[in-house]
């Protein structure tokens, strides 16, 4: 293979045989290409011959620069990173060559992993809703992590083309919230119980917030439940048991309905103990669809 210097001389030889045909003459010895016996004239009565010349020297010089600096890893086009994340992690450093896209991706969901650029007192940036970003000035990252359930990795891919986008643009939606009504109101009786709230139809919902206020003079304790139908008895348990203090306790269960929580139709189980004397429990309710 020959080296820089032959490639150039040989790519000057040809341009000056494409722009004067043929050349004639004797060879020097060892030429590779018969024409440097009147290269020197060439140049000095053809500026054009000059020109080309000069062009391939500088494509030439231009192309072993960009191929050194991929070869020593400052150019690659895409490089990544994979980070464990089966334990939590907090403003863990991650370097890269200087490059112009970052995009994020996981093994499961995004939720709770953040990134702040450059340095640890930056604004940090929500993967969950950007997970391409662009690195201006950037050459590190401080990732932050929670731990979540079936998630093991995430990838950092660097790349100096824009990635395809998977969260990149925000869309606004307007939600109905309807006015409080009420699902349960009852005095208690001394002796213990477990009842239920009427079910609510949660189809289109998206929040729902039962809103718990014991007057009775022991703690009673309720717990979301939800179901396919309008049926309390076959309903299966949400989230966990809350306890609501004795007289004046106030309590409140919020169900995130767009996610793994959905049911059709949501209502509360009441836990009541033995003894209560006075009082009433009062269950309202508020959607948002």
């Amino acid at each position: 293979m020959y080296n820089r210097e032959e490639r150039i001389r040989n790519a000057t030889m040809r341009m000056i045989k494409e722009s004067h045909g043929r050349l004639s003459g004797p060879s020097s010895p060892g030429s590779p290409s018969g024409y440097d016996n009147t290269l020197a004239e060439l140049i000095a009565e053809n500026t054009d011959a000059l020109d080309k010349m000069a062009e391939a020297i500088a494509r030439l010089s231009l192309s072993d620069q960009r191929a050194h600096e991929y070869n020593q890893g400052f150019l690659q086009p895409i490089t990544y990173q994979d980070i464990g994340l089966t334990a939590a992690l907090t403003d863990r450093l991650v370097t890269f060559p200087p490059t112009k896209w970052l995009h994020v991706t996981s093994d499961g969901k995004l939720d709770g992993i953040t990134i702040k650029l450059n340095t640890q007192s930056e604004q940090s940036i929500d993967i969950k809703d950007f997970n391409t970003i662009p690195l201006i000035n950037a050459t590190r990252l401080y990732l932050t992590s929670d731990v979540v359930a079936g998630r093991t990795t995430a990838r950092l891919t660097f790349s100096l083309v824009e990635p395809n986008k998977v969260s990149t643009s925000f869309v606004i939606t307007d939600y109905i919230v309807t006015p409080a009504v009420n699902v349960y109101t009852s005095g208690v009786a001394p002796g213990a119980a477990t009842v239920y709230s009427t079910m609510v139809d949660a189809r289109t919902a998206k929040n729902l917030v039962f809103k718990v206020t014991n007057t009775v003079d022991v703690i009673i304790t309720v717990q979301a439940i939800g179901n396919l139908t309008n049926n309390t008895a076959t309903a299966s348990l949400m989230g966990v048991a809350v306890p609501v203090p004795a007289l004046t306790g106030i309590e409140t269960l919020g169900i995130d309905l767009s996610g793994d929580d959905w049911h059709g139709y949501v209502g509360v189980q009441i836990i009541i103990p033995a003894g209560a004397t006075a009082g009433t429990l009062v269950i309202d309710e508020v959607l948002r669809s």
